[in-house]
């Protein structure tokens, strides 16, 4: 934020916030939901300005200190999407909206085909499975009759809790994506720049305290009885998409004598932030994968 040049704006910026701690009973936490997020500043989807209009109402006496003078909500001054969305039939075409990085690659790769409707066919998502390797989660899709997955509603897996596969990193789930906790889990990286099940555990509990999930606002929403964030990364990701994985080679060229199963740490930047997975890992072949 810019310095202020002139004694009198200093003086109204703080006496606005002491108005506002009058009447705001939750100012630091509409802030960060309001105030401080790229959502609510910079995002031209009207998926944004929809949900800022209800974080709005959740907080009705509330408002940002940067706000101009005057301006007593969301929608009363000039944000980054009034008059204009840039979403205009393309929310269901950028695979950032997508929760599950998982997926989102599987999506961009062309290895997951949408319908016309921008879903995902049930046949189409156990193929996916099997080329992975996921057989036991093909097998999940294969046998759900739910409707849930049957098209899959790919780009509308958020607050739905039959969908949620567990608490949240934060770092895709709420949407946006968060650079400032992909760079947490990259910290935990060990020495050679890897993760094995260790650091992927270490991270995933950090991200699974009740602190963590509380900074989390928004509309990521899970069962009681859902899975820590450890779980996600060491028992689904890490088996699936590690480079030495037991029972699964996704890396031929990859040299494992005497190494532990692990990704590296642009294997995880790559796949959380660009939707990408790495440049050296090989599908099965589809024809194996044949549902």
């Amino acid at each position: 934020m810019a310095i202020c040049i002139a004694l009198v704006l200093a003086l109204t910026a703080v006496a606005s916030v002491s108005s506002q701690s009058q009447t705001c009973a939750e100012q630091k936490r509409f802030d960060i939901m309001m105030c401080e997020s790229h959502m609510c500043n910079n995002c031209r989807l009207q998926w944004c300005t929809e949900h800022c209009q209800e974080y709005q109402k959740m907080f009705p006496d509330c408002r940002c200190a940067k706000w101009n003078q005057g301006r007593d909500s969301y929608t009363g001054g000039d944000h980054a999407n009034k008059n204009k969305f840039g979403d205009v039939g393309d929310y269901s075409s950028n695979v950032d909206n997508i929760i599950c990085p998982v997926l989102a690659a599987g999506v961009k790769s062309g290895r997951m085909k949408l319908d016309a409707a921008k879903m995902v066919p049930k046949s189409e998502l156990q193929r996916f499975m099997l080329q992975l390797g996921a057989t036991p989660i093909a097998t999940l899709v294969a046998t759900d009759n739910t409707g849930n997955m049957d098209p899959l509603d790919i780009f509308h897996m958020n607050n739905h809790k039959a969908l949620e596969h567990g608490l949240s990193s934060g770092i895709r789930d709420p949407l946006p994506k968060n650079r400032i906790y992909l760079d947490e889990l990259l910290n935990f990286a060990n020495g050679n720049g890897e993760f094995t099940a260790s650091e992927l555990m270490a991270a995933g509990q950090q991200f699974s305290t009740p602190d963590h999930q509380e900074q989390l606002v928004g509309d990521h929403k899970v069962a009681a009885n859902a899975d820590a964030v450890s779980s996600v990364f060491a028992n689904f990701m890490l088996p699936i998409l590690g480079r030495c994985a037991p029972h699964i080679n996704h890396y031929p060229s990859q040299n494992c004598s005497g190494k532990q199963n692990f990704m590296r740490s642009d294997d995880l930047e790559g796949l959380f932030w660009d939707n990408s997975f790495p440049n050296d890992f090989v599908f099965f072949p589809a024809e194996s994968a044949a549902v």
